[in-house]
């Protein structure tokens, strides 16, 4: 975490209410604590504001009202961990919109979260590198189609690479 020497938080407002409508939210708590950095009630005030996703750096809790929130497809969850302890007066929030590293993956305000439930994967896209990104990704969905029909079809995995150059390499 790149903690700021001193808080951010907008005075006389809480974290939940500082993320304009319709972005994801990135909360990361210190390793160290075990008490839910996210549980219902703040998933909740998430949901109510708008904000479609929330990846949690850390613990949450209240697991089940949480899923109960997300049934509709209006918020997402993501979580590292689990706890059933509440916040109490281990945490609090002391940054908005600065960077932060999870894993080998440093995440600014401004970039791109991509999640897939179903593969229950998230990316980070650069801000400065969504342009190329959009770019390539047409050519790429078009190459992973093709190469799965012709696997489909009983092309060998070799030769089926080989019919799409520029797109596979290191297989």
């Amino acid at each position: 975490m790149l903690v700021p020497p001193e808080s951010n938080l907008p005075a006389g407002k809480h974290f939940t209410d500082v993320a304009p409508p319709g972005h994801a939210v990135i909360l990361q708590q210190p390793k160290h604590q075990i008490a839910g950095l996210v549980g219902d009630i703040v998933a909740t005030r998430y949901k109510l504001r708008g904000i479609p996703t929330l990846v949690v750096d850390g613990r949450m809790r209240d697991v089940v009202g949480i899923h109960d929130l997300c049934a509709d497809g209006a918020l997402v969850c993501w979580s590292g961990g689990l706890t059933s302890v509440g916040t109490s007066l281990e945490g609090k929030v002391w940054g908005v919109d600065v960077p932060l590293r999870i894993g080998k993956v440093e995440v600014k305000a401004g970039d791109v979260l991509v999640a897939d439930e179903g593969e229950m994967v998230c990316c980070v896209i650069p801000r400065e590198r969504l342009g190329e990104v959009m770019e390539l990704l047409p050519k790429h969905k078009e190459a992973d189609d093709g190469l799965l029909r012709d696997v489909q079809g009983g092309i060998g995995f070799k030769e089926a690479i080989g019919r799409w150059p520029g797109h596979y390499s290191n297989h």
